[in-house]
């Protein structure tokens, strides 16, 4: 997850093996959720077994189920995680 508010999936490089800062490449992905599971099949398949691509696929979609009842949960009380009341 990056600061901006989307989400990133790191994947390893097998061409960047010899440099170890620059092993990992962020894949960000579309807030469509459909998108987001086709990117990160696509981006894993070649160097990942395909239980860690299930792995993460699982991770996203965790992530969504979150966002959508933590949006739900401040629409029903009016207040976000601290307590502080939300204006809408």
């Amino acid at each position: 997850m990056c600061g901006g508010g989307g989400d990133e999936v790191a994947v390893t490089t097998i061409e960047r093996a010899h440099m170890p800062k620059n092993l990992w490449e962020r894949v960000k992905l579309p807030r469509n959720y459909e998108k987001a599971l086709e990117t990160i099949d696509n981006n894993l398949m070649i160097t990942t077994p395909r239980k860690d691509i299930k792995r993460e696929s699982r991770r996203e979609e965790k992530v969504v189920k979150a966002a959508v009842l933590d949006k739900k949960m401040i629409s029903l009380v009016g207040e976000d995680d601290m307590g502080a009341e939300i204006r809408v």
